[in-house]
């Protein structure tokens, strides 16, 4: 059995017991923590095996506090014993520095979801198949099991659920859109700050059907804000009592306005896939051979038509106008650039070569 002989006074500042105390209880070892007496264990084999050992683990100090610290020992041998008959150790505390070590991790966990959740964007077919992705991720990154992504209607002035996770039973149908007054999550379109409530069952807005049928305990709205303007929330809810550091309505708060961004792209994406469709459905049964240029006079959307006639050149996307028609003296032969320099319409009858062995006049219009 280990007894203890004598400690510094710092020791007593550290754990809050005098040295009569700690030897009343038999040694030091009854201050570990709990989830920690199996390190402390292997520690003193060690030391008992006679080899020197550096241990990290936790304490409980007298007043609660618990506290990490980082014990060095070394064993003294009686040659005559052949035994070990002393340890002397020294102790550090490394409250602060695990501190710090949880905190970095932390920061890594999250810029690694930020990382996820752009991909999923990136990735994603649609704006609705990101969110099915978004929310799962976000849920595996902070631990609550719902999650919801919430946009406003502002004409309707409706919230608008597009994803919820975590949610069981049947589908929601109808319940996925609320009156803006009536969401848990509306007051937070008008004042544009986070919502924290760890008595969420408490508040009139939960009397509806759904909310109470999820039985909620904490529940935290932020706001998605892009360019200074709320586009919706991002809701988490937990159906026990959750306690949250100071720095998680900070990280939930990059999240939402991460989400926010990435929506507007994916709005804005998919609103260019839509036009361009229309496009296409307008130029392509056109009877002429339609061409869209940028300022350098290169084709970035060739019709149906135009790729008929100019085969030979394929890809037409990214050629300069003038290698497709063969231009000789391209600064006073394409009227390209004179368009583009005057912004006026120009007609042009051009004799092209459409391919070897075949000529053609066509005429085309510059606008």
């Amino acid at each position: 059995m280990l007894m203890l002989e004598w400690v510094t006074e710092s020791f007593s500042q550290i754990t809050g017991y005098a040295f009569e105390e700690v030897d009343a209880a038999v040694g030091w070892y009854n201050l570990i923590h709990p989830e920690d007496i199996p390190i402390a264990l292997r520690h003193r084999d060690r030391l008992l095996a006679g080899q020197p050992d550096v241990s990290e683990f936790r304490i409980v100090a007298r007043n609660g506090e618990v506290l990490w610290l980082r014990n060095y020992a070394s064993p003294i041998r009686d040659s005559i014993q052949d035994r070990v008959v002393h340890i002397y150790g020294s102790a550090q505390n490394i409250a602060e520095r695990k501190r710090l070590e949880k905190q970095l991790g932390s920061r890594d966990r999250e810029l690694l979801t930020l990382h996820r959740i752009s991909e999923i964007a990136l990735g994603a077919p649609s704006l609705e198949a990101a969110f099915q992705q978004i929310v799962e991720e976000i849920s595996a990154a902070t631990g609550f099991p719902i999650i919801a992504i919430e946009l406003y209607d502002e004409a309707q002035h409706k919230v608008s659920f597009q994803k919820i996770t975590g949610v069981p039973g049947p589908s929601l149908g109808e319940e996925l859109a609320l009156a803006l007054e009536d969401a848990p999550s509306g007051t937070i379109a008008r004042s544009d700050l986070p919502r924290v409530e760890p008595e969420a069952w408490e508040r009139p807005a939960y009397a509806g059907e759904l909310l109470r049928r999820l039985d909620l305990q904490t529940s935290i709205s932020i706001p998605m804000i892009v360019h200074q303007r709320v586009i919706g929330a991002l809701s988490l809810a937990h159906p026990e009592a959750v306690q949250l550091d100071d720095h998680f309505p900070q990280w939930a708060a990059i999240l939402a306005n991460f989400v926010a961004s990435l929506t507007e792209w994916k709005r804005a994406e998919e609103a260019l896939l839509q036009e361009k469709q229309r496009l296409d459905d307008v130029t392509t049964y056109a009877n002429c051979g339609l061409f869209l240029l940028d300022e350098q006079a290169r084709v970035i959307y060739a019709n149906r038509l135009a790729q008929e006639w100019f085969e030979a050149f394929q890809p037409l996307s990214g050629k300069l106008c003038y290698e497709i028609f063969q231009l000789k003296n391209p600064a006073k032969e394409c009227v390209a650039f004179q368009v583009l320099g005057t912004g006026k319409t120009v007609r042009s009858d051009t004799f092209v070569r459409l391919s070897p062995g075949e000529n053609g006049e066509k005429r085309y219009f510059y606008v």
